[in-house]
Parts: C-alpha cells; sequence; structure tokens
C-alpha cells in the first residue's frame, strides 16, 4: 500500500476534500498526543508526591480484634496483649487449616540478658510468625534432644502451613554443644541473637543470678561452688567486683558472668557447624531507639513478607520505650524492679580493657560494628549502675 493511501486509509470514509481532511487529521493526531504525553505527566508528579509524602512501609494486613475481649485470632491461636495466655482454636479448624507442630525454621539462641523477651514479643505480631511461649531448653538438655526432632516438634506451637516457627531459648548460645545436636536435625535452621554491651549484660545477669540464688531452690543449679576454674559456670558474691575480678584486679575469665559476653569465642563454635548467612546478629541498643529498622533487618533474614513499619510501634513517652499499636495496643511489662548494684569506675575500666579485644574481633568476624564494639573510656555514666 502507498503512503497516501495509508494516509488516506485512516481518515473517515466519505471526506469531500481529502487534502484538507489529511491535514486536520494530522493536528488532531497531534493534540491527542500532547493531551496524552501532560496527563501522563501529571500522573508521574501525583504519583511521586504520594510517595514522597505518604509514610513508607507495607500494607497492614488485617486483624479483626473482638472490642468485647480485646483479643483476635493469629495463625492458629486466638491471642491478646504481650504476656496474655494466647487460646488454641478448635480442633476442627485446625484441621481445616493445616494446623501442625513443625520443628523450629529459626532459633532466637542468645544472648542472656540481651533483650530477647523484647524481640520473642513483638516478632511475634508478624502474620507469618509463630513463637513458643517459653524457653525449651531442647539442645542445652541431653535427656531431651536426644530424643530427636520428633520430640522438638512437639514441644513447638502449633503453626499455619505458611508461618516460620521460631523458638527462643537464648541458653544455647554458649553452651557448647547446642550447635551439635542441632546440625543434623536442622541442617539449614536460621539462628537469631540480639546482643548489648558485654559489661551491662553481665550486671543484669549478676542481678539476675542472685535474686535466683536467693529465691528459687532449684533455680540455681548452675552456682555450684565445686566446679573447676578451667570450666565456665557461675560464682555469684556478695558484691558484682569480688564475683568478676580477683583480689589483684584480674578477671575472673571462667566465670560466666563473664564468659557469656565473649561473643567472638562462642559465635566461632557455632560457625563450626553453621554458615554465616545462618546467623544474624541485633545490636540491643538499636531494638530500643530503632525498632522498626532493626525488625526490617529481621524480615529480610528470615525472608517474610513486610510488616513492621512507623504502623506498628508507638514511642509511650510515659513508659520511656517503644510499644506495638498494631493490631491493639500492647507493651512490654515494666521492669521487674530488681535494683541493679552501684558499680565503681575502676571494675568498669578493667572489664572495657578486657573486652575491646573480643568486640572489635567480634565485629570483623560477622562484619558488622555495635555501639559498644569500642569503648570511650570516658566518665562512667548512670547506666552503668
Amino acid at each position: 500500500m502507498s503512503e497516501t493511501n495509508m494516509k488516506d486509509s485512516r481518515m473517515p470514509p466519505g471526506c469531500p476534500h481529502p487534502s484538507y481532511c489529511r491535514k486536520t487529521f494530522v493536528y488532531v493526531m497531534a493534540a491527542c498526543a500532547l493531551l496524552t504525553t501532560i496527563s501522563l505527566l501529571a500522573g508521574d508528579v501525583s504519583t511521586s508526591s504520594s510517595r514522597t509524602h505518604s509514610r513508607p512501609g507495607p500494607v497492614l494486613p488485617v486483624f479483626l480484634v473482638n472490642k468485647t475481649t480485646n483479643r483476635f485470632r493469629h495463625g492458629c491461636y486466638e491471642r491478646g496483649i504481650i504476656k496474655e495466655p494466647k487460646q488454641l482454636l478448635p480442633a476442627k479448624t485446625l484441621k481445616q487449616l493445616g494446623c501442625r507442630q513443625r520443628p523450629p525454621n529459626a532459633i532466637v539462641f542468645g544472648v542472656k540478658k540481651g533483650g530477647t523477651t523484647a524481640l520473642k514479643e513483638f516478632l511475634a505480631f508478624h502474620p507469618d510468625v509463630t513463637v513458643t511461649p517459653k524457653e525449651l531448653h531442647f539442645l542445652s538438655n541431653y535427656s531431651l534432644s536426644k530424643q530427636g526432632i520428633a520430640k522438638y516438634a512437639s514441644m513447638m506451637p502449633f503453626s499455619l502451613p505458611n508461618q516460620i516457627a521460631i523458638e527462643k531459648t537464648p541458653a544455647y548460645f554458649v553452651r557448647p554443644k547446642c550447635p551439635e545436636r542441632l546440625k543434623p536435625m536442622i541442617p539449614d535452621c536460621k539462628l537469631i541473637a540480639i546482643l548489648t554491651d558485654p559489661i551491662l549484660r553481665a550486671i543484669s545477669d549478676y542481678v539476675h543470678m542472685v535474686w535466683t540464688r536467693d529465691n528459687m531452690a532449684k533455680g540455681a543449679r548452675e552456682l555450684d561452688p565445686d566446679r573447676r576454674e578451667s570450666i565456665p559456670h557461675y560464682e555469684v558474691e556478695s558484691t558484682f567486683r569480688e564475683s568478676v575480678l580477683y583480689p589483684n584486679g584480674s578477671v575472673k575469665t571462667w566465670n560466666t558472668l563473664v564468659d557469656s559476653g565473649l561473643y567472638f569465642k562462642h559465635t566461632k563454635n557455632w560457625l563450626r557447624y553453621f554458615p554465616s548467612d545462618n546467623l544474624f546478629f541485633l545490636d540491643g541498643n538499636e531494638l530500643v531507639k530503632r525498632p522498626v529498622q532493626s525488625f526490617r533487618e529481621l524480615e529480610r533474614f528470615l525472608k517474610l513478607s513486610p510488616f513492621f513499619s512507623d504502623d506498628i510501634f508507638h514511642f509511650n513517652r510515659t513508659k520511656g520505650f517503644y510499644c506495638i499499636q498494631y493490631p491493639l495496643y500492647s507493651c512490654m511489662p515494666s521492669a521487674k524492679g530488681r535494683p541493679h548494684p552501684v558499680v565503681e569506675e575502676d571494675v568498669i575500666r578493667r572489664l572495657q580493657v578486657y573486652y575491646e579485644p573480643y568486640n572489635i574481633a567480634f565485629s570483623k568476624l560477622v562484619k558488622k560494628t555495635f555501639s559498644w564494639t569500642r569503648y570511650s573510656y570516658g566518665p562512667v555514666k548512670k547506666g552503668h549502675r
């Protein structure tokens, strides 16, 4: 077909003046193209403006909260606020949903007194996650772990087929046998640790163990005075200084209060059995200050759909920390009220000198810098109390 015929074929039939109609047709087409371009540009500007001014983050899933009971369905359970017991759905519903007890896909394996409870409780709101309500100590208890993966699964909560099941026992991080026992059962298990300044961790652990010694007859089995100093174990004296330092000022490196903060040492042991890609380390200080950023990193590590955003958290100025505000308002319980001892500056400095080389080595090992990797050696702040 000729060019003339091609152009004519696009014009309305029956035009009495083809030349005039052809020119008119070209002008109309050009005008339409111009209007289309303007419309598209306006659309782009509108969309860009919307993205700029809207709060970034995922679309919130729909949780139907019962206003009478203040509870909602989450996976295979009905639940309420943090620390409130969950209720398993009826057996018929569990079967319809495909709910069953499965071995953990991921474990919060450390560190004690590092913030693992807050991490677990907030993570439990993610629609694609189910977590154990209490620590299982499965891997650190040989009589349990020798029963194998079926026993492990029987201790886990029910989960949907698309949910990730997570267990939390921070004692695993420092127990040498735990990775060896886990590897044959769940070779691709994801491992999560939330860590804090080893010195502050030791002080908090000391307070906890003093309370355990004085209030729980069966809960202080680790306080064995007859154990050799070559094997890490707890020794809790009348003061924190006496517990972590000898009279000459040298550090009691065998005391679990101190040894648990050697993150480099314990991570090296886990890396003997699991690749570095399976381990994820959170800075406890960052989680407290910037929870959205921390949980988004964790979502990417676990390959979870995006959930945590500014719409999920709310900074409670009265309490001084972040709370969950969706699907219902829920905060971590207030501190247990156990008074922390005043720790002398020379004790803090001695521990800083001891820990810093290990902190630096750990940062290099995991390719991540933490807020406590290096110490400033400035005046001791009230946070050390």
